[in-house]
């Protein structure tokens, strides 16, 4: 959450940085809950970045993780900021 909050209000870079340490922590441990709701993170700040292209291979990462341990109730915030993450990029056809 650090890594998410401190990127629009401070510094995208740190933010990459603590969310790409928390990604390999998790993927350490091989917890795929916490690696697809890191990974959603990361595309979100990605998105708030501005780089929606980067983003939206985050949240497809978030969605394969969520849908392998059923966190249903993140899997449809996944999905929703990769549909916004395709229209942000001008890609709205990728949406299906």
């Amino acid at each position: 959450m650090w890594g998410l909050s401190i990127g629009p209000c401070e510094d995208f870079v740190k933010g990459e940085k603590l969310l790409a340490r928390a990604l390999s922590f998790a993927v350490e441990l091989d917890d795929l809950s916490t690696i697809g709701w890191i990974e959603y993170m990361y595309g979100c700040l990605l998105l708030m970045k501005g780089d929606g292209l980067r983003g939206a291979d985050h949240f497809q990462k978030a969605i394969k993780y969520m849908e392998e341990r059923h966190t249903v109730m993140a899997i449809g915030l996944a999905w929703c900021w990769l549909g916004w993450a395709h229209v942000f990029t001008g890609e709205e056809k990728n949406c299906s």
